[in-house]
């Protein structure tokens, strides 16, 4: 109310009813009581709002509540930009079918908040961080060119990248992608070697595991599971880790490319597998078309 530069006295006009039994009268009113009336309901709806984040904690650090309301404004306002779009009110494109709840929501910007990492440089502004900064120049271009956004709007290898690994320039140099060679596979399978001794066991590049099997045919001689316990074969890891749909997935393809600490490793779920096969499915088709432009 102190922003009002005046405050005036004048009657305003108030109806109730209708038809015969209508009512009319007049009210004392000023600039501050219908500035007042007319915004308290808006001001009741969101500390409702605010309220249903459930962002409050006990502590004696007086400090965290504002910090607390402050989230909470930000989650609102973030929450409603994401309606605006979804509903097709800023680009028509946008529109989604079923936009999502606000439990929903919260619960996907969490898990966003949590997997977050300003090394991978995925919003303007990242590269500004000390954890990208701290990197010598050569990392820095190296993770650069071998990123890329993908159509899913997530950084995954580049094609380079792929080709590469998948095409070693070098002749003695034997690649690990062997999904169209069942010959190469089947040399890689037979380069297997174990190791009883638990001083020979090391984290599976696929499920991070330990284990004691090894690929002795893969630079580096990477470890993954083969035949580790009486009840079941677990050759999966094996075949995952020779497979092209898996590249940018595993333990060694994260710490290269992506900077990612090896304790912190989590096998990759179905549907992250499912939307980097299709990534690699585009640099087939891209090889493909690149060799019959050179035939």
């Amino acid at each position: 109310m102190n922003a009002l530069d005046k405050v005036d006295l004048y009657v305003a006009k108030r109806e109730r009813g209708r038809g015969g039994g209508k009512r009319t009268w007049a009210i004392e009113m000023n600039e501050a009581r219908d500035f007042y009336l007319k915004t308290y309901g808006g001001v009741d709806k969101l500390d409702q709002m605010l309220e249903k984040w459930g962002l409050r904690y006990v502590t004696w650090r007086w400090w965290h509540a504002p910090m607390q309301y402050g989230k909470a404004i930000g989650y609102c306002t973030a929450y409603q930009l994401y309606r605006e779009c979804a509903l097709g009110d800023v680009m028509p494109h946008w529109k989604v079918d079923k936009p999502m709840s606000g439990p929903n929501f919260r619960d996907r910007l969490a898990q966003q908040q949590c997997m977050y990492r300003s090394v991978e440089v995925n919003y303007p502004g990242d590269n500004q961080f000390h954890s990208y900064k701290q990197l010598n120049k050569k990392r820095r271009a190296r993770r650069m060119a071998a990123l890329e956004e993908a159509k899913d709007g997530k950084q995954r290898v580049s094609y380079d990248c792929w080709s590469d690994e998948k095409y070693p320039r070098s002749r003695s140099a034997t690649t690990r992608l062997c999904s169209d060679d069942i010959g190469l596979l089947k040399e890689h399978l037979a380069s297997f070697k174990g190791s009883t001794d638990k001083a020979g066991r090391g984290k599976c590049v696929v499920c991070g595991k330990m284990c004691f099997w090894k690929c002795t045919l893969c630079p580096g001689q990477p470890r993954m599971c083969l035949k580790e316990n009486r009840s079941g074969n677990k050759m999966g890891c094996a075949l995952d880790w020779h497979n092209d749909d898996y590249f940018g997935l595993c333990l060694p393809d994260r710490t290269k490319y992506f900077g990612e600490y090896t304790t912190k490793y989590k096998k990759p779920s179905p549907a992250e597998i499912r939307k980097n096969a299709a990534n690699i499915k585009a640099f087939r088709l891209k090889k493909i078309v690149e060799s019959i432009g050179l035939a």
